[in-house]
């Protein structure tokens, strides 16, 4: 069975790098158009550890990590055009981003597009799409840039997850392979250290743990799920106690549409409790996603969909 490494040549799922090679690769040697997607033995997986770039869930309110209070979202600098914009991922220093563009009005097949910015302060500058990695008569979507910049996880509208590899920051992404255990009907998937979130089979909330001989079955989670709303795009801080999700229920105060709703949890394994939408500061009629979440938990970073237009808006809300 084959499991995502970060890096290919990594042995762990660690948001902050990788720990020992997988055996008898060179880690240096391997990009994504040469990797049999089922081929690769799986490597031994590092205990969970957090080092200097993981946050845990013990700071104040200004630190952010729990559930801060969050501003009106404000548009994302130099990314927005008339077209349809959704799904930004970024880097973990946030200066990279990583989104689909639709070009016009009810159009489905969206190439993913990179664009960079100087620092938090400045305008990313102008988007381009990522070599290799797209497929034109197909809509490529919810791109999600791996910690070591390395790898480039993401769905088409078959819904099958993939990954593209390059073997350095400054190379193009190799062609990408299928993840295996995953991949069919699995869309917006978010790596954390114990496996992959996901959006599954019914539109429900997945995870697929990962272990030395690759990702168990999915189990899912009834405690956030509503009969017969979809959920959508799930992301969690570092720790994976706190998530935020789309979703179309309509109890509790929600507001139409897809809301950005959360929840938290006291470990990694209990059930996930107080689940509430974020409210009309970050909600509104339309549709509201969220996409990427800061290592602080200090930037919620959204996409936007007015009902009139159905074009998507990248949007950032910053913490009080």
């Amino acid at each position: 069975m084959q499991r995502v490494v970060w890096g290919i040549g990594c042995a762990t799922l660690l948001f902050g790098g990788c720990s020992s090679p997988v055996a008898g690769v060179d880690a240096g040697a391997l990009d994504a158009s040469s990797v049999d997607a089922g081929s690769l033995d799986a490597p031994s997986v590092d205990a969970p550890a957090h080092d200097a770039q993981v946050v845990t869930d013990t700071m104040d309110a200004r630190g952010c990590l729990g559930l801060p209070a969050f501003r009106a979202p404000t548009f994302v600098a130099g990314l927005n055009t008339s077209n349809d914009e959704n799904g930004l991922r970024l880097s973990e220093d946030e200066l990279d981003g990583y989104f689909t563009r639709r070009v016009g009005n009810g159009v489905f097949t969206g190439d993913i597009l990179h664009a960079h910015r100087d620092s938090l302060a400045s305008a990313f500058g102008t988007a381009t799409a990522v070599p290799n990695v797209n497929d034109p008569s197909a809509d490529d979507f919810a791109p999600v840039l791996s910690p070591t910049g390395l790898d480039l996880l993401f769905h088409r509208g078959d819904a099958v997850l993939r990954i593209a590899h390059r073997d350095t920051l400054a190379a193009e992404f190799g062609t990408p392979a299928l993840v295996a255990d995953v991949s069919t009907g699995a869309v917006e998937a978010w790596p954390t250290v114990s496996g992959l979130y996901f959006v599954g089979p019914g539109n429900v909330l997945q995870h697929a743990s990962v272990s030395a001989t690759g990702y168990a079955t999915p189990t899912t989670f009834p405690e956030l799920d509503a009969a017969g709303a979809w959920t959508r795009n799930p992301v969690l801080t570092r720790d994976e106690l706190r998530i935020y999700f789309a979703s179309q229920r309509t109890d509790g105060g929600a507001l139409g549409g897809f809301d950005i709703w959360t929840a938290t949890r006291a470990t990694p394994s209990s059930p996930w409790t107080g689940l509430a939408p974020l409210g009309a500061t970050v909600n509104t009629s339309d549709d509201e996603y969220p996409t990427w979440i800061s290592p602080d938990g200090c930037r919620l970073y959204v996409a936007h969909v007015p009902t009139a237009t159905s074009l998507g808006e990248l949007m950032m809300a910053e913490a009080r």
